[in-house]
């Protein structure tokens, strides 16, 4: 684990600046993944609660959320957070605002190695959303193999919609 907490402060500052640069500049080329509006919406629709979980920093967040015509996604938790993924403590975070059971949560994420284990981890649910196809599920370490795989958010949709038994959070008890 390359954890950039353990190297001595002048490093850790240097690392830190550097990072932020490099978010700064793919700021600059964010767009919508294909099919996140109708996805977001269809959840929306249903009264499915969304958030966010990214090792990006909170300002990215921020700028995402300014910057396109969606509702927020909430809680939205940026890699100040800690510890981080694949520690499950953001997932079970989340689950305790939203006063769910994390066996009734779903994880979606691009990396099997921070998001898969982190949902596994948590108890919850998961699926791998691989749109570069650079993961061979076969050779993933039996923790990092999701519940279920995707190759768009297209397909993502059609796993909640064949797979799962959606909730309204209108009908969780409080």
């Amino acid at each position: 684990c390359l954890c950039v907490a353990t190297w001595p402060k002048e490093n850790q500052q240097v690392a830190h600046s550097v990072i932020a640069e490099m978010e700064q500049e793919a700021l600059q080329k964010l767009e919508l993944m294909p099919f996140l509006e109708e996805l977001c919406s269809f959840l929306d629709s249903n009264n499915i609660q969304r958030a966010l979980l990214t090792r990006n920093a909170q300002s990215s967040i921020e700028y995402f959320h300014q910057s396109f015509p969606l509702q927020a996604f909430a809680p939205a938790i940026g890699r100040e957070f800690e510890p981080p993924k694949p520690h499950p403590a953001a997932i079970l975070h989340i689950c305790e605002n939203w006063n769910i059971d994390p066996k009734d949560c779903v994880v979606v994420g691009d990396s099997a190695k921070h998001d898969i284990l982190a949902g596994r981890n948590a108890g919850a649910k998961t699926i791998l959303l691989d749109t570069e196809n650079k993961y061979d599920l076969r050779k993933l370490h039996e923790n990092h193999v999701p519940h279920f795989y995707a190759t768009s958010l297209q397909e993502v949709h059609d796993i909640f919609t064949l797979h799962f038994r959606l909730i309204s959070s209108n009908n969780l008890s409080q």
